[in-house]
């Protein structure tokens, strides 16, 4: 397909229109939409060769299975399987003219697609951001064919560079094909950046020419209150431009989103017959310089929300459920928020991939901003000097931005997760050009990454802000009295040394639940892990250094293939649900075969740490 840009400023205002079956923003009110969420046929197979697979071979898929779903879920401390997964289905008949395309919400690691026996395409830019393939227009019924393949390798799954978690996979978010109604032209996406808290907007759109393109396209804006405002702009190139005033605006009725009050505003956009009602917020993100008494340091950058100096406290938190693995259903990611709120936090990193946009639309409810970052956790600096790694890492980045562009709640784009940021050479050829890719795309938010080489780093001039993490009372060798000394130095090196905020953005410890009523405060043991947390929190949330505090991590998760294998299960009691292990041996790397560093567990049982935490981050803070 060909894409024209065409820019709009504008203002706006509320609005409301009949639901569409879309599961998450934005939603297509003019379009026929077939969700494909439900019972698919399906097989499994290992040791496949890919290029070989027919997908008329109906004997690959003799069973079926629910999609969304993954193919190699297990309880932790046993292996998920690995191989290639195949699935089938049918999608409806077109009306005579109709366009089409086709949203994977995820699937991976690695997925090929075919409709009625043709290749659609493949995606290799990881199993967690959204992609679209055109559909060939026809009247008649056809057979979509899924292959979704989790063996780890450079060829299909280039950037699969390992992590401390289990990489679910299949296809894992939902399946939607779009019939668009016969039209010489319709729109593929609506980019909306707040410009200030006034209504003031900058709007982008991003059209689908299925034939040809009028030099002047005219859109419709509806609002849902006032008249319907029909702007037409001229075509120069690629891209076009307006201003329009809009209701908000004229009657000084804006309210910007905010982590106590998320106001969120929708805008009906038609071009021809096609029609997208987006829904977005007015947020500012930025920086500023203020006076401190932290001798040496008497000034320091801190992060703003609408021009107001922020302390953001949190957690890093997995897409992850003991019975659904990464394809998480909509009252379990309720569940999730429903625990944040309570334990007071207002941000979220999204550790470590793309997110779903049902969580990112639950963010922008509830008023929980989030740092969304690609996959990438453990690249080497081999991996950034590979064109076909970096290739992938920056489409990966398109996807994810694009996919959330309008949600509110993103308040920074992230990307390779403790990478070789003491490379001179990985800075230049990897960090500059993924900042330079995003930035490319949206100027509204800042970039970062999280460091794990801290004041080692040479590619922190990159950053729009510094983020470390570090864990000084697990893996140093000092107890939670450590924590706070740490901190504060590294807090006054960036400040000294930078222009920039400071974010804490892993530490803590790990508690096994079923150690909490341990007779001495020993590593493994609740009493451990809570006051380790409680140094590392009252510190971050004192200190007038630090912008951010993200404790790592929510919920005990399932560890990687290497921990699985070497760890193994607990051994649970016989009977008891939630699962509760009996005995478990904790001189291994990741007991039970669990990262245990939750503040819940992998079941969201509370542990000893949760009121500690929520006390401290209802509290005050500098």
């Amino acid at each position: 397909m060909r894409l024209l840009l065409v820019l709009l400023v504008a203002v706006g205002a509320q609005g409301a229109w009949p639901v569409s079956d879309a599961p998450f923003w934005p939603k297509y009110p003019t379009r026929r939409l077939q969700v494909l969420d439900g019972q698919w046929a399906f097989g499994f197979a290992e040791n496949v060769v890919i290029e070989n697979v027919d997908p008329s071979d109906e004997s690959l898929t003799p069973n079926s299975t629910s999609v969304p779903s993954v193919f190699d879920n297990a309880m932790p401390g046993i292996e998920g399987r690995r191989g290639t997964a195949f699935y089938r289905t049918t999608i409806n008949a077109f009306a005579e003219g109709s366009q089409g395309m086709i949203a994977f919400a995820a699937c991976g690691f690695y997925c090929k697609v075919w409709l009625g026996g043709d290749l659609l395409g493949e995606h290799k830019n990881g199993g967690y951001s959204m992609f679209w393939f055109d559909i060939p227009k026809s009247t008649e019924a056809r057979e979509l064919f899924v292959l979704a393949d989790n063996r780890f390798n450079t060829s299909t799954a280039p950037i699969y560079t390992g992590g401390d978690f289990w990489h679910f996979a299949g296809i894992t978010r939902s399946v939607i094909v779009h019939e668009i109604p016969a039209t010489p032209i319709s729109l593929q996406r609506v980019e909306i950046t707040p410009l200030t808290l006034y209504g003031d907007l900058h709007m982008r759109f991003v059209l689908t020419d299925f034939s040809s393109t009028p030099s002047n396209p005219c859109f419709k804006l509806d609002w849902g209150q006032g008249p319907v405002d029909s702007v037409c702009v001229s075509i120069n190139g690629n891209s076009g431009a307006a201003n329009v005033s809009m209701p908000c605006k004229s009657t000084s009725s804006c309210k910007p989103w905010s982590f106590d009050e998320p106001h969120l505003y929708e805008v009906n956009v038609t071009i021809g017959t096609d029609t997208i009602w987006a829904r977005f917020g007015l947020r500012v993100v930025g920086t500023h310089r203020i006076q401190v008494n932290e001798p040496p340091v008497t000034e320091v950058t801190r992060l703003t929300l609408n021009g107001e100096v922020v302390k953001l406290k949190g957690y890093n938190h997995h897409t992850m459920y003991p019975d659904t693995g990464l394809a998480v259903t909509l009252s379990e990611h309720k569940a999730d928020m429903g625990y944040l709120k309570e334990l007071g936090a207002n941000v979220v990193r999204g550790a470590h991939y793309p997110q779903d946009q049902r969580w990112l639309d639950l963010c922008d409810e509830n008023g929980i901003g989030m740092w969304v970052e690609g996959l990438g956790p453990g690249v080497s600096a081999a991996n950034i000097q590979d064109t076909d790694f970096m290739k992938h890492q920056q489409l990966q980045m398109e996807e994810m931005v694009h996919a959330s562009f309008n949600n509110p709640s993103v308040l920074m784009w992230g990307f390779f997760n403790e990478g070789p940021s003491n490379d001179q050479k990985s800075c230049d050829d990897g960090y500059k050009v993924m900042a330079d890719t995003i930035k490319a795309m949206d100027t509204s938010r800042l970039v970062t990454w999280a460091d794990d080489k801290k004041n080692e780093s040479k590619c922190l001039p990159y950053a729009d802000l510094v983020s470390f993490n570090s864990y000084p009372a697990w893996y140093g060798s000092g107890g939670p009295e450590t924590c706070a000394p740490f901190w504060d130095g590294m807090a006054k090196w960036v400040a000294t040394n930078f222009d920039k905020p400071f974010m804490i953005s892993e530490t803590g410890a790990a508690g096994v639940y079923e150690w909490a009523n341990n007779a001495s405060s020993v590593k493994w043991g609740q009493a451990y892990q809570t006051a380790v947390i409680q140094a590392d929190a009252e510190f971050a949330m004192n200190s007038s250094l630090v912008s951010s505090l993200t404790l790592w991590q929510f919920m005990d998760i399932k560890a990687n293939d290497q921990d699985t294998v070497s760890c193994g299960q607990c051994d649970y009691l016989p009977g008891v649900t939630p699962p509760t292990c009996g005995y478990i041996n904790v001189s291994c790397n990741r007991p039970g075969g669990e990262n245990h560093k939750g503040t819940l567990d992998f079941w969201r049982r509370k542990k000893q740490v949760f009121t500690t935490v929520q006390k401290i981050y209802h509290g005050p803070t500098n």
